[in-house]
């Protein structure tokens, strides 16, 4: 009861300058999965406001497919597991999130994977027993152990260490619309954008109603000027949200 009554509803227009939202600034800002229905106009406009409405040191948490826009306007990684938040802090005095050698990943080839057994199993079997239980599990749920291993590590900001962990499931488990996105993301993150672009469209060829790949795919070739083709993408992404209720 004491949590309840220090709720407060009100109804506002983000847009609007004269709209009260209660006292400000605000330690925590929630805003999932809204800037994905606006174009990149509006996008930049509620960044803004919602930069002026946080706290210094506060947190912006948005959803998986808008997280490439806050560090256009400032904002840092808060570097959070199984989060998307941004701190309300300056480029220059935010916690890089990506690592500084542009040579480890080059354009061409994917860089060398070094002691990736390690990263995929931090904690070996120490028994006979151990081993067994572990070669027990079923092919589709090591997969899918991998898979959450990756998108487990890219919501930690450990960009390139994701990247290494998505292209070794690929060979091993084969594609999927899941690890092609999970890709694009990490190269997305290093800017290699072509790289991304790629294969953000593979996961939406194996899956046309992908709506994180369709929403980055959507930003990137906004990014490269082809506004037709995002303008497109965005249109697709609000006919699927209209069919699915979201």
């Amino acid at each position: 009861m004491r949590v309840l009554k220090q709720v407060r509803f009100r109804l506002g227009n983000l847009f609007d300058p004269a709209a009260s939202y209660g006292p400000a600034p605000y330690d925590i800002i929630f805003c999932r999965n809204l800037l994905i229905y606006f174009n990149r106009n509006l996008q930049d406009r509620a960044l803004v406001c919602l930069k002026t409405l946080l706290a210094p040191d506060g947190l912006l948490l948005v959803g998986p497919a808008e997280s490439g826009l806050p560090i256009l306007h400032g904002f840092a990684s808060a570097r959070l597991p199984m989060a998307f938040a941004f701190t309300n802090v300056e480029p220059a005095k935010a916690p890089r999130t990506v690592a500084p050698s542009k040579s480890r990943f080059g354009p061409a080839t994917p860089a060398p994977i070094s002691d990736v057994s390690k990263v995929l199993s931090p904690i070996r079997p120490a028994s006979s027993n151990a081993a067994k239980v572990e070669r027990s599990f079923h092919p589709s749920e090591r997969a899918a152990q991998s898979l959450a291993s990756v998108e487990r590590t890219a919501n930690a900001g450990r960009v390139a260490e994701a990247k290494e962990l998505a292209l070794t499931h690929l060979g091993e488990y084969g594609p999927s619309p899941e690890i092609f996105y999970l890709l694009g993301l990490a190269q997305d993150a290093e800017d290699a954008r072509s790289e991304a672009i790629q294969n953000y469209r593979k996961a939406l060829y194996l899956e046309p109603r992908h709506q994180e790949a369709l929403a980055h795919l959507a930003l990137l070739l906004r990014k490269q000027g082809d506004i037709a083709g995002a303008e497109a993408l965005t249109g697709r992404l609000g006919r699927i949200g209209k069919r699915s209720g979201t």
